[in-house]
């Protein structure tokens, strides 16, 4: 009789995809906290454009002028640091992105390697079937 279909490394399989969605849930959290970080920057130029064109900046007072020299550099400085963790988060985004795409790789291999034995048995259980409908036709035959 026709016995089921059994993937050996079915566990194996589910914890490849396990896997791999764990490092697509980690991927897409990298992406979404450096687009803040790009989003923070683009705020902070923004601001540091606004004082510059303000009059704020162009004031005569002398304690004022240098308060805003000091208020912009401190901006600019604000913004130096955002980019060099901008950097940070797109190395380690370049990483796990790199790591999923290893583990669907990973996923893919024993895939494939499912739907190949499933095709063999596919094969197996039509060669077994021919046979039993050859000897079905024999013994037919042979009693007529």
């Amino acid at each position: 009789m026709a016995k089921n279909f059994r993937f050996t490394l079915e566990s194996l399989l589910k914890l490849r995809s396990y896997t791999a969605e764990i490092k697509k849930t980690a991927l897409a959290e990298i992406i979404r906290l450096r687009e803040d970080q790009d989003r923070l920057i683009q705020e902070k130029q923004q601001y540091l454009v606004s004082i510059t064109d303000t009059g704020y900046a162009r004031t005569t007072v002398a304690g004022a002028m240098q308060a805003a020299h000091t208020h912009r550099e401190s901006v600019k400085g604000e913004i130096t640091v955002l980019y060099r963790k901008q950097k940070q988060l797109s190395e380690i985004e370049q990483l796990r992105r790199k790591e999923y795409s290893e583990a669907l790789k990973e996923v893919k291999v024993l895939e494939k390697l499912k739907e190949r034995q499933k095709d063999a048995y596919r094969a197996e259980m039509n060669r077994e079937e021919q046979q039993f409908l050859d000897e079905t036709a024999r013994r037919i035959a042979s009693i007529k």
